[in-house]
């Protein structure tokens, strides 16, 4: 039995017509059910809201896992389900969009979003409205004593965070078409110009203030510590130690927790670790953290890349600049709010139902939680469990064995695209934009080559710097033992590891593009990066000495001792 389940997990079959991109970046593997629930019910949802309100000739970005791997596929308005690789002839495809109405439509909605973005004004709704909203939502559900709530009102707390997850996944998304649109034209208009990614990107350093706020808030706390007489090379990183410094480092500490305590850091997963959960970390991060400043001067980016357009086109460049800066302060804001705090809330939650499952007998560990859905998980907090100790065990051996498997980069195949001809002018340009997206954030395999690759990417600064490797096989055992300007080598990083970036020297990271949030954050935080050296994983020892040449792009294993 045992040997046809690992038999039927090793196969990965395409999960639907058409072709399906792995993405590593989001969920690496082993994804529990509560993150597929989350992930799959409302985005789908929400971005087939979103390309119909913004003219995009697509139907939504499918979310499908396989042997609990997530793959997405940028599905078409039409002809999604043909199980033929040929494309449509070309008449026949030309015809239709100009004649069909819903190409009609989406052409006329393409058009007037591209002659008058509609970003500005979504960015604004974010900083008047929604960021407040939810942070107050997120601090409300977070002041709730899960310790007096009796089972039954547990179990009711729980349903209510899940909701709460599910409506702000799905806000993250929609608000994802006002983030990255802005950038992903950007971006795509500089290809056109000559320019790559990663120099077009550097114009966009210091417009995310938010990346940067944990790493200055913990620097404020050092510098409580210091005004306090307190020499931080004899404090001990605990944070009792740290809090008795003084009445001021403890208020600051409970206000730091308050904001990030319960923000998952390590990924996405309702698995992924908190501040709450390791506090050891923030400890050292405070004691033996640095605060760096930004080396990228964006202004000095801009002048230099605003000569390399044509200079008809300047005046275009410097509109696209400015709402590319605009919408990425709202990008790296968002995430934390509407998706890393709700789901560290909803952890919270289930580590507390776990506890007292594990109490009363009807599990085995904690962690064994993680694996229920979020209707098992309410029906065992109130009594009526449907699944034994055993089952669930067994559930998690399945998971963690799933984390090991290889998943290959892409299932399935998709015809060949269309001709750019093929599509009326605005939606050709909204197809241009949202592919150049997908493929900046490495969320496409489009192109990719594992053995160029290997251990070359995309470099964020400006000299080379050598280290220790801390290779993180698990984000949060890395994290535990990682010493003060190590490197570290990991997957990829979530927004909210800005709560922890000031510790390492240098990060390497095997998945990720020019705009995805591991270049964000080194970007914002000065740290030396690769980003995107597919193969760091597997030729870089943990311990060895490694050198990050950011210029070239390209990662150096000097010492394996």
């Amino acid at each position: 039995m045992v040997g046809c389940e690992t038999e039927r997990m090793t196969r990965f079959e395409p999960p639907g017509p058409g072709g399906w991109d792995l993405d590593l970046s989001h969920f690496p593997g082993g994804t529990t059910p509560i993150a597929q629930a989350l992930m799959a019910g409302g985005i789908e949802k929400a971005y087939e809201d979103l390309f119909a309100e913004l003219g995009v000739p697509a139907r939504t970005i499918r979310f499908r896992w396989v042997n609990g791997f997530v793959y997405t596929r940028l599905e078409p308005l039409v002809g999604a389900n043909r199980a033929t690789s040929e494309p449509p002839p070309k008449w026949v495809m030309k015809v239709a969009s100009r004649v069909l109405p819903e190409f009609r439509r989406r052409e006329r909605s393409a058009k007037a979003n591209l002659d008058n973005p509609p970003w500005p004004d979504v960015v604004k709704e974010w900083t008047d409205n929604i960021e407040p909203r939810l942070t107050a939502r997120n601090r409300e559900l977070q002041n709730v004593d899960l310790t007096i709530l009796d089972d039954v009102e547990l179990a009711d707390h729980l349903q209510v965070l899940f909701d709460h997850c599910f409506a702000t996944y799905r806000e993250h998304h929609r608000l994802h078409g006002y983030d990255m649109g802005p950038v992903g034209r950007f971006v795509f208009a500089c290809r056109g110009w000559g320019i790559d990614a990663a120099d077009a990107v550097q114009t966009l350093a210091g417009a995310s203030p938010h990346t940067s706020g944990p790493s200055r808030a913990v620097g404020e706390i050092r510098s409580a510590i210091t005004a306090a007489g307190v020499d931080l090379e004899g404090l001990e990183p605990d944070l009792d130690a740290i809090a008795s410094v003084s009445p001021l480092v403890a208020q600051m500490l409970d206000d730091y927790m308050g904001r990030h305590g319960w923000v998952v850091y390590t990924g996405y997963d309702v698995e992924s670790f908190t501040m709450a959960d390791t506090p050891g970390v923030l400890a050292r991060t405070i004691v033996f953290g640095t605060h760096r400043e930004r080396v990228v001067d964006h202004v000095a980016a801009i002048s230099e890349l605003r000569e390399r357009v044509p200079a008809g086109d300047r005046s275009h460049f410097d509109t696209l600049v400015t709402d590319a800066r605009g919408a990425m302060g709202m990008r790296d804001a968002q995430g934390p709010i509407t998706v890393e705090w709700p789901t560290g809330l909803l952890r919270r939650g289930m580590l507390e139902a776990g506890s007292r499952l594990v109490a009363a007998g009807e599990m085995n560990a904690t962690g064994h939680v993680f694996e229920l859905t979020i209707d098992e998980l309410t029906a065992a907090v109130a009594g009526r469990a449907a699944l034994s100790a055993d089952e669930l065990a067994a559930r998690c051996e399945e998971r963690a064995a799933m984390r090991l498997l290889d998943a290959p980069r892409k299932l399935g195949d998709d015809p060949p695209p269309p001709p750019p001809d093929v599509l009326p002018r605005a939606m050709r340009s909204m197809v241009s934009v949202v592919r150049a997206t997908m493929e900046e954030m490495g969320l496409v395999a489009d192109g990719f080559d594992a053995e160029e690759q290997r251990l070359s990417g995309v470099g964020i600064g400006n000299s080379t710097f050598t280290a220790i490797a801390r290779v993180a096989v698990t984000p949060e055992e890395a994290l535990e033992r990682l010493d003060p300007g190590d490197i570290l080598v990991t997957l990829t990083t979530s927004p909210a590891y800005n709560l922890v970036l000031s510790l390492v020297g240098g990060l390497v990271t095997a998945e990720g593009g020019p705009v995805c949030h591991a270049a964000v954050l080194s970007r914002e935080l000065g740290i030396p990066a690769v980003i995107g050296a597919t193969d760091a994983l597997v030729a870089i020892p943990d311990g060895s000495t490694v050198e990050i040449d950011p210029v070239a792009g390209r990662v150096r294993v000097i010492d394996t001792a």
